[in-house]
């Protein structure tokens, strides 16, 4: 009913629009058309901001009542509350990670008004970082809640609220850091060939985008360096996710995550690490890219030229880890673990044995065979 009556009202809305354009076709004067149809739209996005914000209303009353009825308001406004702190935290730090990005990085000499339209741009992303931050609002509490516990696992010797509270947490930053990282380059590389078009708009000069190439090789490397960081710290986090893993024969670590994703995941952490440091290093020494990759500044103009090294060492890599963290393991499964299962994950299995019978408290003697 809500989304008919939604259709309606925007139909409603949208008439002065089409009133406007039909009229802007038999219009002498063009500007008075141009604000007619200028005018009507304004009228179109105020409907949907209403239309948006009853729907919104809606929802979040019926929360209330139903939670108000049952004695827990409080639990309703807790929940607001920390949606509306955490929205103004991450859209106040994405904007301020992407204007500090715009104003003092590679787009700094880009013109006013690409800088403004950039800063327009970095306003609404950070807006829809900020939302995606709300969301995260159940782990965030229960993350600042959480109680001490004495019970360790018996693989990698961490504390159960770790693995219900914190690990939760910490993926979610980091998925909002990246994002930002993401979209701060998305809003870099924007910026340049937004300023060559409109110097002239012909494909030379949009393909010359890397022309002032030092500034936004330098910011360009900077922020990929950050990116490798939060890919290791994403790949560490990994490893202690193994916990909720399924693919064994009991939920959780199996012989094959100890002896095999994990190590791997080491190994990946430390590919993610070399390459971070190698973006790092590469903004200091610049002859770094050309003897690695072969990436070089050519002719007068500065623009990039690579070689068959740029195209063959990073699809080597990712080839690498992809026969590292997925092929070997499944090879190994199949040929090693499977015949031997009983024998290679019956530690594994009685540790999920022990600590079925801890969670419910089937620990008395007399329960012992």
């Amino acid at each position: 009913m809500f989304f008919l009556l939604g259709v309606l009202f925007l139909a409603v809305g949208a008439v002065p629009l089409f009133r406007a354009i039909r009229a802007g076709s038999t219009e002498e004067d063009p500007a008075a058309a141009r604000r007619r149809v200028m005018t009507a739209v304004w009228i179109l996005t105020a409907f949907v901001v209403v239309l948006i914000a009853v729907r919104v209303f809606l929802a979040y009353y019926t929360e209330l009542f139903w939670f108000a009825r049952l004695g827990f308001e409080d639990r309703f406004w807790t929940e607001i509350t920390v949606k509306i702190i955490l929205f103004f935290v991450g859209a106040g730090a994405a904007f301020a990670f992407f204007a500090s990005n715009i104003l003092i990085g590679a787009t700094k000499d880009l013109g006013p008004i690409v800088r403004r339209v950039l800063l327009l741009a970095g306003a609404v992303l950070a807006v829809l970082l900020g939302v995606q931050a709300s969301g995260f609002w159940e782990e965030t509490l229960l993350y600042l809640n959480q109680a001490a516990s004495g019970t360790l696992d018996p693989v990698f010797e961490k504390s159960v609220p770790f693995y219900l509270f914190s690990l939760p947490f910490y993926s979610s930053v980091l998925v909002l850091v990246k994002g930002a990282l993401f979209l701060a380059a998305a809003l870099i590389l924007a910026g340049r060939i937004g300023a060559a078009a409109l110097r002239g708009g012909d494909m030379q000069q949009i393909e010359g985008v890397t022309r002032e190439i030092s500034p936004l090789r330098n910011h360009l490397l900077f922020l990929g360096g950050l990116f490798f960081i939060t890919q290791a710290l994403t790949t560490y986090l990994t490893i202690f996710e193994l916990m909720y893993s399924k693919a064994g024969v009991v939920t959780g670590v199996g012989w094959l995550d100890v002896n095999v994703r994990v190590p791997a995941y080491w190994i990946t952490i430390g590919v993610h690490s070399a390459v971070s440091a190698f973006l790092f290093a590469s903004i200091v020494f610049r002859g770094l890219l050309t003897r690695v990759l072969g990436i070089r500044t050519a002719g007068s103009e500065g623009g990039i030229q690579g070689s068959r090294r740029s195209w063959a060492v990073p699809p080597a890599v990712l080839g690498g880890l992809f026969l590292l963290n997925g092929i070997i393991p499944s090879i190994i499964d199949s040929y090693v673990v499977k015949p031997n299962e009983i024998t290679l994950e019956h530690p594994f299995i009685q540790h999920n044995i022990d600590f079925t019978r801890q969670a419910y408290k089937l620990q008395d003697p007399f329960l012992e065979t």
